[in-house]
């Protein structure tokens, strides 16, 4: 029933889509893969698994670099801290600990995807 919910696909008519709703669809599809990739992971599954570390490291640059994209007029639509989100790149950039990108994944990114919903 949200912005996310409510667009559901584009009728082949349409041939435009504005700009932020492609970019609040490719970050909901981010936060969902994300989600999915993490679903039955253990904390010992984060701390050791490189390839999930990395898997959702992708995913949160892939978030803060489209959430950067979203006009300001845009942001000011959902309940969510868009500067947060955007120092996600960091992620890209610095080793973040196995325990960090679990709470990221866990609270943050579910959060983010329920103010989108």
């Amino acid at each position: 029933t949200g912005m996310l919910a409510n667009r559901g696909h584009v009728q082949h008519h349409a041939s435009v889509r504005c700009e932020p709703c492609d970019c609040l669809d490719k970050i909901g599809a981010f936060c969902r893969l994300l989600l999915d990739r993490v679903q039955d992971a253990t904390p010992s599954v984060y701390a050791f698994d490189q390839i999930l570390q990395d898997s959702i490291t992708l995913q949160l640059v892939l978030i803060a670099e489209t959430a950067a994209m979203l006009p300001p007029r845009v942001q000011t639509l959902f309940a969510v801290d868009w500067e947060k989100i955007v120092r996600w790149r960091e992620a890209g950039v610095r080793k973040w600990d196995a325990s960090v990108l679990r709470e990221l994944a866990e609270n943050d990114v579910r959060a983010l995807i329920k103010a989108l919903e």
